[in-house]
């Protein structure tokens, strides 16, 4: 089988292959043109970056004026009539007193009526709204009371009763 003419190659021996200079320099500027190639890509990458990202251009923005006319004759009319009838007036604060008794829940209550009917109880209670007074209805165990306010203090709630009575209602305090 064997064939004079096929050379044989031995496997079996150790052939180091030793770099020539040539081929290292070779080498070695082949990696250092890359590098530059990188290195490159990557500044003008951040240069484009820059400019896309950055203002368009350094230069001071330019105020545009424009004059804005005058209304109209009717328009200014109007506008005159509003300033006057702007009024100034001053706020009002209420004072509000809470009872801070945690145990107590007792309050002294302007009562305007007491009815065993609902309807007589509501009729009362409207011509109280229509004289300018906030009312409600209470359902108690003797009827249904008219009431126009619940205050801590008896001061508040005998101040209200002199409200509502001034306005020609009858009322009175009562504590519950």
């Amino acid at each position: 089988m064997d064939n004079p003419e096929i050379p044989k190659i031995n496997l079996e021996e150790n052939h180091e292959h030793k770099p020539s200079a040539v081929g290292l320099i070779k080498n070695l500027l082949l990696f250092i043109v890359l590098a530059l190639i990188i290195a490159a890509s990557f500044y003008l990458s951040f240069q484009v970056g820059k400019r896309i990202m950055g203002p368009v251009s350094k230069e001071p923005l330019k105020k545009i004026e424009i004059e804005i006319p005058e209304p109209p004759e009717s328009l200014q009319v109007l506008i005159k009539e509003e300033a006057k009838e702007v009024k100034v007036v001053p706020a009002t604060v209420k004072k509000v007193y809470k009872s801070y008794s945690s145990e107590s829940h007792s309050y002294y209550k302007v009562q305007a009526g007491m009815f065993a009917n609902k309807g007589n109880a509501r009729s009362l209670a409207q011509k109280l709204q229509e004289a300018g007074l906030a009312t409600f209805i209470k359902k108690t165990s003797k009827g249904y009371r008219v009431q126009v306010g619940a205050y801590a203090s008896k001061a508040l709630a005998n101040k209200q009763m002199n409200a509502v009575k001034n306005k020609g209602f009858s009322a009175i305090v009562i504590y519950e």
